[in-house]
């Protein structure tokens, strides 16, 4: 299993997308910061579709999804064969602007986390930030509209590691790596200088830190490539760095592969909510907008074969007959 943080998101990111596409199904888990935000939403055996829906509905909009376990199983026919390919995905929101997301913690939920041994600091230092179709709206106009490649803050902020850099003015940390710690101004969003860094100062590793950003200079690279190949970054790079983990939930909405988990309605409303749009009012137009929006989201499958996806009428029939193996 690999565990996919802020550090290494980037460079996982293709690799997942990919694990997606080649897909026979994928199954998904969740962690979640709560269960139940009113005692009176407790669901019950009782409840029609539409109340349970009225319920968790309630629910979902005040907790959020701190940890996403994705699991993908490719079919390998010469070995007849399942190949499972895991990630553990910690996710953090984060603000942008005058985006600043909110969300409550329930008691119960942390100390089940704190039981089953969750790294908080990883979730909240290093957790891959996302943001769905309303709050990407607003974080665009906040680096476009906000003019900021012009705020003053940014360049002090440039001009400190320069001089790092030029200087070798490095802070020793206490496992002897060479590196700088920057404190940001408030009006300058972590997720998007960091976004910056990584291509004006390439090859320096960017990260959350207790105090502030962490700016990492491995051994191999020498102050002056890093000088020489940097540049600004594309509206596409900051874009796709504001977006971070949705875009690979998308793909997983886009390819229409079925999506096994045990109990998750929940957990799909979850995600719903955290990577599109607030969840409508009624469970029927919960349906007809992610058949539209996100194709095959709500939709089930009982049986899976090898073939199911892409094999003809006699490839289905000899698959269902072959008893495959799943192996990581």
């Amino acid at each position: 299993m690999t565990d996919v943080t802020s550090r290494n998101f980037e460079r996982l990111a293709p690799e997942i997308e990919a694990a997606i596409e080649n897909a026979a199904f994928v199954a998904i888990d969740t962690e979640f910061t709560g269960l139940v935000y009113d005692p009176d939403a407790t669901p019950s055996l009782f409840d029609s579709i539409e109340d349970r829906y009225a319920k968790l509905r309630q629910s979902v909009a005040s907790f959020y999804v701190c940890q996403l376990g994705l699991c993908t199983f490719t079919y390998v026919p010469e070995e007849n064969l399942y190949k499972a390919q895991a990630y553990n995905v910690y996710l953090c929101p984060r603000s942008f602007g005058k985006v600043d997301p909110q969300f409550c913690v329930q008691a119960s939920s942390i100390e089940f986390l704190c039981q089953s041994g969750f790294d908080f600091n990883k979730c909240f230092y290093e957790g891959v930030p996302y943001a769905d179709w309303a709050c990407q709206r607003a974080a665009e106009l906040y680096v476009m509209n906000e003019r900021y490649f012009e705020m003053p803050g940014l360049s002090k902020v440039y001009d400190s590691v320069r001089h790092w850099l030029n200087n070798n003015d490095r802070s020793k940390s206490p496992d002897g790596e060479n590196s700088l710690t920057l404190t940001l101004p408030e009006d300058l969003s972590a997720v998007v200088v960091m976004a910056d860094l990584k291509t004006r100062f390439p090859g320096v590793l960017v990260e959350l830190s207790r105090g502030g950003l962490k700016l990492t200079l491995p051994e191999n690279i020498e102050p002056q490539r890093i000088a020489a190949q940097g540049r600004p970054p594309t509206e596409s790079e900051l874009r796709s760095a504001m977006v971070g983990f949705r875009r690979c939930f998308e793909v997983l909405a886009a390819s229409g592969k079925p999506v096994v988990g045990h109990n998750m309605l929940l957990d799909l409303l979850l995600l719903y909510h955290q990577f599109c749009e607030p969840l409508p009012k009624s469970y029927a137009k919960l349906k007809a907008g992610t058949e539209l929006r996100v194709p095959g989201c709500l939709r089930h499958q009982a049986h899976v074969s090898p073939a199911s996806a892409t094999g003809t009428g006699s490839d289905r029939q000899r698959s269902a007959r072959a008893s495959a193996r799943v192996t990581d």
